[in-house]
């Protein structure tokens, strides 16, 4: 037992030896300094996978937004069409003037419903501008600008249609007070006539008897109507004229 206690003392003293060497402690220092390479490197490969990830959700983006992008421009395309086509064919009459201005209505009520989604758009856009990935910025641009432009044009249309369903809706009415004013004037003038009073004979002796349609009232609807026709013709097409 004594000499198994000496040789467990002595084992125990070599290793104490060894650890105060300069090998073990060299190797514990490699030990040490392979560990933080090992967190570094794992460290690193976790950077990469994050990088990875990120420039696959741009990538994404890009793509989505370019894809989105061209969504609008094919909507815009489709608009200006629609306007080429109103600009064609504005100079009509006034049911096709109803009809015009329901359709400048139901683009513009189309657009509002899509107002947000084009304000996102042009939001991530910037947003991508500032992140250096969009490449083609004039194609963005572009595309704000068009769309500012026919919105701006098909406002301006509809205001103008409007106005022209005004002037016709103006010249229906002097028309109808024009004649319902002439049919009264003509209905007075044969009573007065059926059984004329003196004052009347004397001036129908004297040539001064004015009929129902020397009247300054319907002289001057007269007026309005010729006015009013003059400006409509100068807005209608030559069927319409006829």
């Amino acid at each position: 037992q004594l000499n198994e206690l000496h040789e467990l003392l002595l084992a125990k003293h070599n290793l104490i030896e060894r650890i105060n060497s300069n090998e073990f402690i060299t190797c514990f220092k490699r030990a040490k300094h392979l560990h933080e390479v090992m967190a570094e490197y794992s460290h690193t490969i976790e950077l990469i996978k994050n990088r990875i990830k990120q420039l696959e959700i741009n990538q994404y983006n890009k793509f989505n937004f370019d894809k989105r992008c061209q969504k609008w421009n094919d909507y815009i395309q489709a608009v200006e069409q629609n306007l080429t086509v109103i600009q064609h064919n504005s100079r009509t009459n006034y049911q096709g003037l109803l009809e015009i201005d329901t359709n400048l209505s139901n683009i513009i009520n189309d657009f509002n419903q899509r107002q947000q989604e084009l304000i996102q758009l042009t939001n991530e856009g910037k947003q991508l501008i500032e992140q250096n990935l969009l490449v083609d910025q004039h194609t963005f641009a572009k595309l704000e600008q068009r769309w500012q432009t026919i919105m701006k044009t098909i406002l301006n249309k509809q205001q103008e249609i409007k106005d022209i369903i005004k002037l016709w809706l103006s010249y229906q009415n002097y028309l109808e007070t024009y004649y319902r004013l002439l049919k009264s004037k003509y209905e007075l003038e044969q009573e007065n006539l059926q059984a004329p009073t003196l004052g009347v004979l004397s001036q129908i002796k004297q040539g001064t008897y004015l009929n129902a349609t020397n009247n300054e009232e319907l002289k001057n609807l007269l007026e309005k109507l010729y006015e009013t026709n003059r400006r409509l013709i100068s807005y209608s097409d030559v069927k319409t004229q006829a």
